[in-house]
This record gives structure tokens, C-alpha cells and sequence, in this order.
């Protein structure tokens, strides 16, 4: 019987297809980490969320398949997040201990402003590349107005902001109005002065 696995068509989920910033390789500061490090921000990349998240704890991952059990080689964290922000700030550490690669949203999508106006929980209507490029600040507690690339985000309307099963809009609010030390009520009205 013939083999027929290598000319198997690949089985693409939508969640295992993102953009990548082929520039890099012609950048200084991508070509002058060290291959590893390159390999293993490449595989990280691979990894993250739609928000660019992902945990470092994906590095012991990457040496095993890399390095096997030769654990004298293997990548150490701290040592490839110095590594990776030596020449440009790549990673953010965030409170929750995640990783988030700063320009991930700005390579996945050319969209620098997110309008959250009609709720971004479930079965609302923001639109679902919104609700998924959103959400994941959200879940990380990261106010997606401090994330390179992003201009402005449309708050949740004030009749949608308690609404949904799981609460985004109301987080999504609470997290730019921290960051803003805005009173509420004016920060409200400033939004939809701008709408």
C-alpha cells in the first residue's frame, strides 16, 4: 500500500494561522540576538493568542524539543527575555506573569483602533475581530490603549457596559478608565463626544 502522508493536505484550524513581520530578518535588532533566541521568540510567536500573549513557560517546551533531555543547553527565561528586549522592547511582562510581544497586534492586523461601542461579550455586536483582538487584554488585565500600534478603543455604550455572560465590557471599562483617572461620568461623556 502506498504512503500516502507526504502529500497529506495540512489540517488548518483558524487559530493556527497568524501573521508574521518578515522585515525582522533586515532589522538591527532581530539580527543581532543570537539564532537560539531568534528560534525561540519565533516558536513563542507561534504561540501566542490573539492579543500576543503567551506564558514563558512555553521555553521548557521549546528546549526539550530542541535540546532533548541535555538540559545543560537549555534556554533560561530570564535569559531570553534580556535577550529579546537588549535592542527593542519585544516582550512585556505583565502582572499576571504572561509575556505579551508588543508588536504582535500591529502585524496581525492594520486596524489601530478598536471600536468596543456595542459590547464585546458574548453574542454583542463589536464584531468578532474586535471581540478577539480585545479580549485577551481583558483576561490579562492589560489596557489595550498601552499596546504599541493601538490609537484609541470605542468604549462599551454605558446601556451595554453590565450586559453579557462574562463581564469584557465592564473590565475592558474599568481598565482604560484606571489608566485614564478620569471620573467616570466624564470620561463617559468625553467617549461619546468623540463618536
Amino acid at each position: 500500500m502506498k504512503d500516502n502522508r507526504k502529500n497529506r493536505v495540512l489540517d488548518v484550524k483558524s487559530n493556527e494561522v497568524h501573521h508574521t513581520y518578515k522585515a525582522k530578518w533586515e532589522k538591527k535588532w532581530w539580527f543581532s540576538l543570537p539564532p537560539l533566541v531568534q528560534f525561540c521568540l519565533t516558536y513563542l510567536w507561534d504561540y501566542a493568542d490573539n492579543g500576543g500573549f503567551v506564558s514563558p513557560e512555553r521555553i521548557d517546551d521549546f528546549n526539550y524539543k530542541i535540546f532533548g533531555t541535555n538540559e545543560d543547553k537549555f534556554l533560561k527565561e530570564d535569559y531570553v527575555l534580556a535577550e529579546a528586549n537588549k535592542y527593542r522592547n519585544i516582550i512585556r511582562v505583565v502582572s499576571d506573569g504572561y509575556w505579551l510581544f508588543e508588536d504582535y497586534i500591529r502585524v496581525q492586523t492594520r486596524t489601530i483602533s478598536f471600536n468596543c461601542s456595542n459590547g464585546i461579550d458574548r453574542k454583542q455586536l463589536s464584531g468578532n475581530q474586535v471581540k478577539g483582538y480585545v479580549r485577551p487584554y481583558v483576561e490579562h488585565g492589560v489596557n489595550p490603549e498601552t499596546i504599541r500600534g493601538i490609537k484609541t478603543i470605542i468604549l462599551p455604550k454605558e446601556d451595554v457596559l453590565d450586559e453579557g455572560e462574562y463581564g469584557y465590557n465592564r473590565a475592558l471599562y474599568d481598565l482604560v478608565v484606571a489608566d485614564k483617572k478620569f471620573n467616570e461620568a466624564d470620561y463617559i461623556e468625553a467617549i461619546n463626544k468623540e463618536s
